[in-house]
């Protein structure tokens, strides 16, 4: 099969699930396309309550994400290690800020909501606490920025 058409579908799969009411879960459609990893490779945990989801995605589903019109970006590294590289369109709300959650706050609490920072350990607070805040789609990216390069996935200093 053509791998356009591989790709196309997986791409498919992942907006399906991050549309989807219910649980997060490791669809078999998206580790079958060819440049995923294998299954085994793929770190995918899921922490669910009332208020909302987080997903933890490795770096190569994490992009595939970004194509979607609906969705924020959301980079909580401080500003100068936003400034050193960042992923396209990002905006940079800094964890460590007395006014991250109002800043936070001001996302459509309603459109899936991707986050990262250098290593996972922000992202993992701020995550956290855009659940608290009532958020519904949240996915955070496995291990940040570190294996978003390991990966060879771009960059932007824009």
């Amino acid at each position: 099969m053509n791998i356009r058409f591989l790709n196309s579908i997986g791409l498919i799969a992942l907006i399906f699930l991050i549309s989807s009411c219910s649980t997060f879960k490791k669809a078999p459609e998206v580790t079958v396309v060819s440049t995923a990893p294998p299954a085994n490779k793929i770190e995918n945990t899921t922490t669910t309550n009332s208020s909302g989801q987080i997903q933890t995605i490795a770096p190569e589903q994490f992009n595939k994400l970004l194509v979607l019109d609906d969705i924020q970006l959301v980079d909580v590294r401080t500003a100068e290690e936003f400034q050193t590289g960042h992923i396209k369109d990002a905006l940079n709300i800094d964890y460590n800020k007395d006014d991250f959650k109002s800043k936070v706050s001001s996302l459509d609490k309603s459109k899936p909501v991707l986050v990262y920072c250098r290593s996972g350990k922000r992202s993992s607070g701020a995550a956290e606490i855009m659940k608290e805040l009532g958020f519904t789609k949240i996915v955070e990216l496995d291990g940040g920025m570190i294996s978003w390069e390991a990966a060879n996935l771009p960059t932007s200093q824009e």
